[in-house]
């Protein structure tokens, strides 16, 4: 009979998993089925039978022109939404929805990539070895003992920890198909980066090339004082782009100004919830009467709104009792004749004569003087001739263009024909912020001056392109560089020490998971779960519902960080938010998560020796497939689901409903405190909804090669997620979010930490090959994997430069549109980008004189629509249309 030595039972016994004292992971997984699979299908039934009742609720937009016949069929809107191509998602829904929508396909595609990987793992992950080397030496124990009881350790192994790589003993020649895995993986990943950066550049250069406000206009900030007047800085950019730029827009501090019109327009609101009332109450009498229903004392007129006001005694009571309607109309008046005022006010103020400076404009600071550049000081002239212009015109002197047209100023020999006006005091320097907007005619213009550097100062007078008028952050406009860059720094510190703290919460929810954690820190909880048999199930399912909803906090927090970074467009912010949420989620959902001990020991151990970070992965994340397996599956099952039903913004819709007052419902819902009306505004969380998808796609290229399991999970959320997400953009969401979103500036971050992940996986899967005493052939194999990462991304950032090729739009390119639309009218661009305070001032004082706005004058002074008769007729306008007009029609 052949014997075997206890020594090689004992190995052949080490190459399986630990047991776990407490329930079986198959046990856990089917009870997160049980619970939550037929929870998945009776909320996507519940959706299918109120969508049919309640179209206007669940399909209040239909961009793309869906018949109802075509929606009417149960769960017909999935093959419609799917057939949408992305030519039509492009142009409908956006280009933040085309990046949105194919990073889910690219989820999709890894995630079949590991169904399709697993095939091949799990046969060798599940298969163990029985056989035995022989052995010359004395033994103990037979074979068939041997064998029986590592046999009947065998059997206790749990079905789901045989499928991973902790099945895999030290040493094993199984290691070398992970680190394959691995290979095929990462491989598959870098290419699909590279085709859909180049389709993505394609996609970005053809909304560069649109014929837009925003395509056209630039934004230029820390613009030093002597260029803090359209004047100047109109002569200035027209001196760098002759004959192309169109309009100019220097922001102003109006502060008391939006005051005024924000108030102005909550008295209107009122006063057209107040008419409302009246005909509402009006037409109720006159039915009542009409039926004769209405009392003897009904018949008489119906009583006008009333309300109090001028409170006394602590504004509680002995309110003076007055006419609602009339008394709104004298408010309206009153603070529309103050709102003419102050504009005019902050507009005689920014238009004030000046005094002629003598700085050299081709240093932002006026100190350095360049006299060898002659261009420069012509260009000095031609400023000079300008304010002298400006003056002329403010003081009613002599008028003439502030920028003639080279004809007229060939025939005057280049020389200005006014006269100086007579010295005045300078006008207060706090009105001019320190940003402007300027528009071209020419894509190439405004394409070229986003890549200029236009001083030697790196943080003055920098450029970038304009966002959408409705995605200024408006607050931010005119804020200087080292606000914003102290601002920046403050918001990352305050993500560290948040990321930091939020561990501690978040392991002792992970903790929960494992109940034996929970019997190592308590005797009592202990006692108290081996009693309630039922609370271990609680606590398992319970788990992922509170780290989603820790998730949710961290998006609040991390969103008020972003908003103060000072960043000019919301879209920008919601890249800053993006990018703080998906490390957020590395560290607190994959690395904290990970933890089963002492979160604490194990950061203390991680600060003295920063390598055994690659151990510490190693030896605990195979073991968190399970976990994750229902992190996912939650996900799927509640929170894609919770979003097809609305719920949230369906539930503060409906309280707006029932508690706003009627000035907040007539005659358009307005948002009143924290409530919004149902369909207001969109209720997509890009950066959020985006984050998870990473989040998802983190632990699939992490886990394909450890635990394929986890991409099945990861499959089926993909696909959910990209049949819910294109219903949500083709039926529900804001037009006004399509035209808003539509930079692509979520596309570069998501490059990057994709490729993050891919160094994670790789990182992760190297701890586990030396805890598991890989051979050398093994561990220099897997080597190469983040070696290959390295170089992907380091040819794609600076050989490839794949950054740089999507920010600009080649100027071959502009050239051939700027060709094609030579003899286009530039309308779209008069009055676009300037403060809403400012806009609706404006509108105030046309209504109030009755006068039509003047039309945009180009700046060789030429009428494009039509041209005032007199300069008392022009008034003070927010670029130079108005004096350039003025000049035009007094010559």
């Amino acid at each position: 009979m052949d014997l075997v030595a206890p020594a090689d039972v004992s190995a052949l016994a080490a190459t399986l998993p630990p047991q776990d004292p407490t329930r079986a992971p198959s046990d856990v997984l089917r009870t997160t089925a049980a619970l939550y699979l037929p929870l998945f299908a009776l909320l996507w039934v519940l959706f299918e039978v109120l969508r049919r009742r309640h179209p206007v609720l669940f399909e209040p937009e239909n961009p793309l022109g869906f018949t109802p016949a075509q929606r009417a069929r149960w769960f017909g809107w999935v093959p419609l939404v799917l057939s949408v191509s992305d030519d039509d998602i492009f142009e409908k829904c956006g280009l933040d929805a085309w990046v949105f929508l194919r990073f889910v396909r690219i989820g999709e595609k890894v995630a079949l990539l590991c169904v399709v990987a697993s095939l091949a793992l799990f046969p060798i992950y599940g298969w163990t070895p029985l056989s035995l080397p022989p052995t010359p030496t004395a033994v103990t124990v037979t074979l068939a003992e041997g064998v029986e009881a590592v046999a009947s350790r065998i059997a206790r192994v749990d079905w789901i920890d045989r499928l991973t790589l902790s099945n895999v003993g030290p040493g094993d020649w199984r290691l070398v198909f992970t680190v394959l895995t691995s290979y095929a993986i990462t491989l598959f990943v870098m290419r699909l980066l590279i085709d859909e950066y180049t389709v993505y550049r394609k996609r970005r250069h053809a909304f560069l090339a649109k014929k837009g406000a925003q395509q056209y206009t630039i934004v230029v900030s820390d613009l030093p004082h002597a260029l803090r007047r359209p004047q100047t800085l109109m002569a200035y950019m027209d001196y760098l782009f002759p004959g192309t730029v169109y309009s100019v827009y220097i922001g102003v501090e109006c502060q008391r100004l939006e005051e005024l019109v924000n108030e102005r327009t909550q008295v209107q609101n009122r006063l057209d919830a107040a008419e409302g009332d009246l005909r509402d109450a009006e037409a109720t009498h006159k039915e009542a009467l009409e039926a004769g229903t209405a009392k003897a004392t009904d018949k008489q007129e119906v009583a006008r709104p009333r309300h109090k006001v001028d409170y006394r005694f602590l504004g509680i009571c002995c309110g003076k009792d007055v006419d609602s309607i009339d008394y709104y109309r004298e408010e309206v008046e009153r603070l529309t004749k103050e709102i003419v005022q102050v504009r005019k006010t902050i507009l005689d103020e920014q238009f004030d004569p000046i005094k002629e400076s003598k700085c050299t404009y081709g240093s932002t600071d006026g100190g350095d003087v360049l006299p060898k550049w002659t261009s420069l000081r012509n260009l000095e002239q031609s400023l000079s001739k300008t304010l002298r212009s400006s003056k002329s015109i403010l003081a009613g002197g002599e008028s003439e263009p502030l920028l003639k047209s080279s004809s007229v100023q060939a025939k005057n020999g280049g020389a200005s024909t006014t006269s100086p006006p007579p010295p005045s005091s300078s006008s207060s320097p706090n009105v001019m912020r320190s940003c402007a907007f300027v528009s071209f005619r020419s894509l190439r213009s405004a394409q070229s001056a986003q890549q200029l550097l236009q001083t030697e100062h790196p943080i003055k007078m920098l450029v970038q392109p304009a966002p959408h008028i409705d995605d200024v952050q408006w607050e931010n406009f005119g804020l200087p560089q080292s606000a914003k860059a102290t601002w920046v720094l403050i918001s990352a510190v305050s993500t560290l020490l948040v990321v930091v703290f939020w561990t501690i919460p978040t392991a002792f929810v992970a903790s929960l998971a494992k109940p034996e954690n929970l019997r190592q820190m308590s005797s009592f909880v202990g006692r108290l779960l081996d009693s309630q048999q039922w609370l271990e199930k609680v606590l398992e399912q319970s788990t992922p519902l509170i780290l989603s909803l820790m998730n949710t906090l961290s998006n609040v927090v991390f969103k008020m960080l972003a908003t103060r970074e000072g960043h000019l467009s919301l879209t920008e912010v919601d890249a800053s938010l993006f990018a703080k949420l998906n490390s957020f989620q590395i560290v607190q959902m994959f690395f904290v998560s990970a933890v089963t001990g002492s979160i604490l020991a194990q950061v203390a151990a991680i600060v003295e020796q920063p390598a055994r970070i690659v151990f510490f992965l190693g030896s605990s994340i195979a073991g968190q497939s399970l976990f994750f397996i229902t992190f996912i599956i939650t996900q799927i099952s509640l929170n894609l689901p919770l979003m097809l039903l609305r719920v949230s913004p369906i539930l503060l819709g409906t309280l707006h409903s029932l508690l706003a007052p009627s000035y907040a419902k007539k005659p358009a819902p307005q948002p009143w405190l924290f409530l919004t009306p149902l369909n207001y505004e969109s209720e997509l969380e890009a950066p959020f909804s985006l984050a998870q998808q990473y989040l998802i796609f983190l632990l699939v290229v992490v886990f394909a090669p450890i635990a394929p399991l986890v991409g099945y999970a990861g499959a089926l959320f993909f696909v959910s997620s990209e049949i819910i997400y294109r219903r949500f953009f083709f039926f529900v969401n804001r037009p006004k979010w399509n035209t808003q979103n539509s930079m692509g500036a979520f596309w570069q971050p998501l490059f990057s930490y994709t490729v993050v992940a891919l160094a994670m996986a790789q990182g992760t899967l190297i701890g586990l090959l030396l805890l598991r005493s890989a051979g050398f052939l093994t561990l220099l194999l897997a080597a190469g994997l983040p070696c290959s990462t390295f170089l992907f991304y380091w040819y794609s950032m600076t050989l490839f430069n794949f950054a740089r090729a999507a920010d600009f739009l080649p100027l071959d390119q502009c050239c051939d549109v700027d060709d094609a639309r030579k003899n286009d009218a530039f309308a779209f661009l008069d009055g676009v980008y300037q403060q809403p305070a400012m806009a609706e001032a404006y509108a105030a004082e046309r209504g109030a004189a009755g006068s039509d706005r003047n039309a945009h004058i180009d700046s060789t002074g030429g009428s494009v629509v039509s041209q005032p008769t007199s300069l008392q007729a022009v008034g003070h306008e927010n670029s130079l249309a108005a004096l350039n007009a003025a000049g035009d029609a007094s010559s």
